[in-house]
């Protein structure tokens, strides 16, 4: 079996459009990205694939040494060189347009000039990118997508470069296997993440990692392989490939639930993807639980109690779900805070914009009292531990659930504060939302970043649900006409088509709809087609 549900921001319509093309040597179905001709993520008659992200590092930026008196002028190991200068027209909706000056290094683009944390300074920062080179992303989708075997899939994956994907592998001979397709720099010092020094060559990335040093995996002995964000190679991996790791608690909650079980089934499948319980969670509250102060008031002792009671289980319906939220980002606000905003009035919310870093730095931070993020630096005469840090916390989120919720702890519950809505590009015009319905949603949501069932939400503007499950697909090589398979709203991008929003149900309640791969068996189900013929 092979299962698969990318996370992604949500949107309606929805990220992908469900697809199945028969035609020349192609037979082959799944979910495309509106607007490309084949799936992105799917099945044919012998195999099957799914995507999740390496979380490569594939980006480095680099500080240009530039000369006062000529500004389009860099160094590099003492030789002054010319920046390539392109005039870029970019149309308006008001039908005039505007030019914008791009200057480029042999890094890269120079993002100084419209970033918003350095176009203020002098500094000149360009960047490098695997993207910036000529890929075969669409060639590769065309080749996966007739592929046969594992060698068809590893030259299809060759040519794959960004986003750089983690694409699991499944074929009718029973062989399971997987493969980064992503271009990785070779580069000295590659786990720093402090911006490189341009004006030395030594610098420079060397090419790429070749793929055939590339790790991989191919019927591993334990019959199972997990991707999840997170760190999928060993330390004895002799090239850097990122520090920019999911936390691996959905890895380790995913390995918990199959173990070494055997005869695992397609509703064993199912629950393991829908799996709202935090390992992160789980780990974290033994931590928390001697750091926290003693309680205040009344609400403090319930919200305590329910703290010790909770099982980790992040439900809608949940209150320790969020009881441990609010402490946690509360937490986060505290350790982190005071120093990003010393630096720029943008940068924490540019350092928590994907929370799963500082998530997983916050455990670190936390495990000894020795780090110097726990000193509030606004507080001079005073150097605060972890007891000071949490015990702030905790009092803050306290009052914040009570703001946000109420005064009654009785009433508590993750979902009522955490809701999903897949917003349309035009929904934030109220008057054509209330006209055409083109939100969907708020729903109660469960989960949060460190789930299976992901609910992540932006530390910055909480609570709302902003991303998850972008799709469900479970396929059994049992039965290859019985694919499991939902989408969070519906597979028409039409408000008012009856497929808008109809599967908003489904995805709510854990449900799927089966997806038909014969010819025949789809013919004969009695479905409407549309024929479309050339003239």
């Amino acid at each position: 079996m092979l299962a698969n549900d990318p996370h992604l921001g949500f949107t309606q319509p929805a990220k992908w459009y469900e697809i199945h093309l028969k035609g020349g040597r192609f037979d082959v179905s799944g979910v495309c990205l509106p607007g490309l001709p084949l799936p992105v993520i799917g099945q044919n008659a012998s195999c099957a694939w799914g995507f999740t992200n390496v979380m490569a590092d594939d980006i480095d930026f680099f500080v240009e040494t530039t000369d006062p008196d000529h500004p389009n002028q860099y160094q590099v190991d003492g030789v002054w060189k010319s920046m390539i200068i392109r005039h870029e027209t970019i149309p308006l909706p008001d039908g005039k347009d505007t030019t914008i000056v791009i200057r480029e290094t042999s890094h890269g683009p120079v993002i100084s000039d419209i970033h918003p944390l350095l176009r203020r300074g002098q500094t000149v920062i360009s960047m490098s990118w695997t993207g910036h080179a000529v890929t075969a992303e669409i060639e590769a989708l065309f080749r996966i997508g007739s592929m046969r075997n594992w060698d068809d899939f590893t030259e299809a994956v060759k040519r794959f470069t960004v986003p750089g994907q983690n694409i699991v592998y499944a074929d009718t001979s029973g062989n399971i296997g997987w493969r980064p397709a992503v271009h990785i720099p070779l580069r000295k010092n590659g786990g720093s993440l402090i911006p490189r020094d341009g004006s030395r060559s030594e610098n420079d990335w060397q090419g790429t990692v070749p793929f055939d040093q590339m790790p991989y995996l191919y019927n591993p002995p334990e019959g199972i392989i997990i991707t999840a964000n997170n760190k999928t190679i060993d330390g004895n991996y002799p090239f850097y490939i990122s520090n920019l790791w999911a936390d691996p608690s959905r890895a380790i909650r995913i390995k918990n639930l199959f173990g070494n079980r055997s005869g695992i089934t397609v509703k064993d499948v199912k629950a393991v993807q829908l799996d709202q319980v935090s390992a992160y969670a789980r780990e974290m509250i033994p931590r928390l639980l001697p750091l926290l102060p003693e309680p205040e008031n009344e609400t403090e002792v319930s919200a305590l109690k329910m703290l010790r009671n909770w099982d980790g289980n992040e439900g809608s319906d949940s209150p320790g779900a969020l009881i441990f939220q609010t402490l946690l980002r509360q937490c986060i606000i505290q350790v982190y805070r005071d120093e990003l905003d010393a630096l720029d009035p943008q940068a924490f919310a540019a350092y928590v914009d994907l929370p799963m870093i500082p998530l997983r730095n916050l455990q670190w931070t936390l495990e000894a009292d020795s780090s110097q993020w726990l000193d509030n630096i606004l507080t001079p005469d005073y150097r605060e531990n972890r007891e000071d840090v949490v015990a702030t916390a905790f009092h803050n989120a306290v009052r914040e659930i009570q703001t946000l919720v109420g005064g009654n702890p009785v009433s508590w519950s993750w979902g009522a504060v955490h809701t999903v809505t897949h917003p349309h590009s035009l929904g934030s015009v109220k008057m054509l939302n209330w006209l055409f319905d083109l939100n969907v949603g708020p729903f109660p949501s469960g989960g949060s970043p460190t789930t299976i069932n992901n609910g992540e939400y932006k530390i910055i503007e909480p609570y709302a649900q902003v991303v998850g499950p972008s799709m469900r697909r479970i396929v059994d090589f049992s039965d290859l006409n019985h694919t499991q398979m939902i989408l969070p709203t519906g597979q028409s991008g039409l408000p008012g088509s009856p497929h808008y929003d109809d599967q908003i149900p489904l995805y709510l309640n854990g449900k799927y709809h089966t997806t038909t791969f014969d010819e025949k068996a789809i013919r004969s189900a009695g479905m409407d087609y549309l024929n479309l013929v050339p003239r």
